[in-house]
């Protein structure tokens, strides 16, 4: 009973989103005019513009072979290989869970409780196999979180090669201008 009553809520969960979807193309079909007169909302536009203007300061900060004309040098190798390894062991585990999810985890079901499949244990739900695979996971997204603070940190290194370029090309404004205005 209780795969069908899964089945059940999975049936009406799907239809649900389906009839919706359904709606809401319709709905735009038919007030695409209406949609495209509204005018945009500033704050809106402002954020997606700091958005790309972010994106694009990753995307340069990044950049493997660096950037010559902000003085970066290539990534360095032990920041490739962090990454790349990262990738490759979180491909391989999502392929062992998917194919030898047994391996990982205990057999237990949704209607089974843990006094009876696991002995009380929860922690018992993962194989003794399955925690060294839950542990790698973890490196890798550790992988993944060194990346991200090397990425950070040359973004800033971007950002402040491009201010000096700025600065020594004229592009700068006066700062005595500033302090004038100030209140």
């Amino acid at each position: 009973i209780y795969n069908i009553s899964l089945a059940v809520a999975l049936s009406v969960g799907i239809g649900s989103q389906l009839g919706a979807l359904h709606y809401i193309v319709t709905t735009v079909e038919k007030k695409r005019a209406d949609l495209e007169a509204e005018p945009n909302d500033p704050e809106v536009a402002a954020r997606d513009e700091e958005k790309e203007k972010e994106a694009l300061e990753l995307r340069e900060a990044t950049r493997w072979k660096g950037n010559e004309e902000f003085g970066l040098a290539p990534a360095p190798v032990f920041v490739k290989v962090n990454i790349l390894a990262g990738v490759v062991v979180q491909v391989g585990l999502c392929y062992i869970l998917g194919i030898w999810p047994t391996v990982v985890f205990a057999a237990f079901t949704y209607a089974d409780t843990i006094e009876d499949r696991l002995g009380g244990d929860w922690t018992r739900i993962a194989t003794s196999q399955g925690r060294w695979i839950l542990v790698t996971w973890v490196a890798s997204w550790l992988c993944l979180f060194v990346y991200q603070t090397w990425a950070k940190h040359r973004v800033g290194a971007l950002t402040r090669a491009s201010m000096s370029k700025a600065y020594k090309g004229g592009t700068a404004k006066n700062s005595s201008s500033a302090t004038e205005n100030a209140p």
